[in-house]
């Protein structure tokens, strides 16, 4: 949970740089990119933590899990770049389309008789294909950020992190 909000703050940090006049994007999305890759040895070490201290949970629930939160924050990074390169638009519609897209590879897999399993591997399926999809459009690859560009991300992000972690604790 903490690591998704670490992510989505820094998200929401990287969304206001790039929409910023004369802006690297792929810099920015390359500060993006490190953060959402540092979440997932945490994401796999909580995930550890819960098969063995916590509720009775299975290794694949425990993978689906961490499948879910690198997902769902991979594609939140990439969509709000793409919102932020002056296309917000056409990110509400790719989430509309990520929308569809997994109720009707959910839908599949429960007819396949996959469950839980089925519902879960298709909200994956969805969204990755999703991210990799905004992506292209995004035209721009990750570059290697300099200190400079993380700290202008952090300027805002250790606020920004503190809101979402405290608007989830409200809600």
């Amino acid at each position: 949970l903490l690591g998704g909000q670490i992510t989505n703050g820094v998200t929401n940090a990287v969304r206001k740089r790039v929409s910023e006049a004369q802006t690297s994007v792929s810099t920015y999305l390359g500060v993006g990119v490190v953060v959402w890759t540092l979440q997932i040895p945490l994401a796999v070490a909580g995930a550890l933590l819960v098969l063995t201290f916590g509720p009775q949970m299975t290794t694949m629930e425990a993978v689906l899990a961490v499948g879910m939160l690198l997902s769902e924050t991979l594609f939140v990074l990439i969509n709000r770049v793409y919102a932020a390169t002056g296309h917000p638009g056409s990110s509400m519609w790719a989430d509309a389309g990520r929308s569809l897209l997994t109720f009707g590879f959910q839908v599949g897999l429960v007819f396949a008789e996959f469950g839980l399993v089925g519902l879960i591997g298709g909200y994956l399926a969805a969204t990755f294909a999703s991210a990799i999809a905004v992506w292209y459009k995004l035209d721009s690859a990750p570059s290697v950020p300099s200190r400079k560009q993380f700290e202008r991300v952090y300027e805002f992000a250790r606020w920004s992190v503190l809101t979402s972690f405290t608007h989830d604790l409200y809600r």
